[in-house]
């Protein structure tokens, strides 16, 4: 295992996640797409828009970026139903500590369900509201949430490991980079945050708030 992350959430705790010590090796194609997506944000057309739910209205302030299926939900597999909502033991807890301590929450999720037909708009629509419903009854709040729709061999610019979803949505509510940190349970999550400059932080599984 590699060394233990400690992002600071407030009130003096810490969460323990496994820092990734795999060197960045990214391709040659994929490192040129990664720079022409950081050029274009925010200037054109940037594959699809996506959804925005949240308060934007923030500039400047530090960021935790996560993924949301395996880190603030269990991964069911393409789930879609407010049913299927079941959170990460912890994960309420540590998103109302970063809440407090003034870090934005973004969430950055690949949803190929979409592409692949499993599911509609208006039902990823379902799943994140309820998701804001419980994770509001226990006083935390995602400020944003960011999903890429596309395939893995549909050519978008915003499915990770690209960075498009993260800088988007740093550009969308003025997120400091320079203050930022992305927490993911797969190596598109990490390869996504390297490609976007800012630490990834593989969660393996367990108490999101240890």
């Amino acid at each position: 295992a590699g060394p233990a992350f400690a992002p600071s959430v407030g009130n003096g705790k810490s969460v323990r996640y496994e820092a990734e010590t795999r060197p960045a090796t990214p391709t040659r194609q994929a490192a040129e797409k990664a720079r022409r997506v950081r050029n274009m944000v925010g200037v054109g057309d940037l594959a699809a828009e996506s959804p925005v739910y949240g308060d934007n209205s923030a500039m400047g302030r530090p960021a935790a970026f996560l993924d949301r299926d395996g880190v603030i939900v269990e991964d069911l597999g393409y789930a879609h139903r407010p049913d299927q909502v079941r959170l990460i033991p912890g994960a309420a807890a540590a998103i109302r500590r970063w809440n407090e301590s003034g870090r934005l929450v973004l969430v950055v999720t690949n949803q190929s369900g979409l592409a692949r037909g499993l599911f509609r708009p208006a039902d990823f629509d379902a799943f994140t509201a309820e998701l804001h419903r419980r994770l509001a009854a226990e006083g935390a709040r995602i400020d944003r949430t960011d999903h890429c729709p596309h395939g893995p061999d549909d050519g978008c610019d915003c499915r990770k490991p690209l960075p498009g979803m993260i800088l988007r949505a740093a550009r969308a509510t003025g997120a400091d980079l320079r203050d930022a940190f992305l927490v993911g349970d797969r190596d598109s999550d990490l390869a996504a945050a390297r490609a976007a400059g800012i630490p990834g932080h593989l969660f393996p599984g367990g108490d999101l708030d240890r």
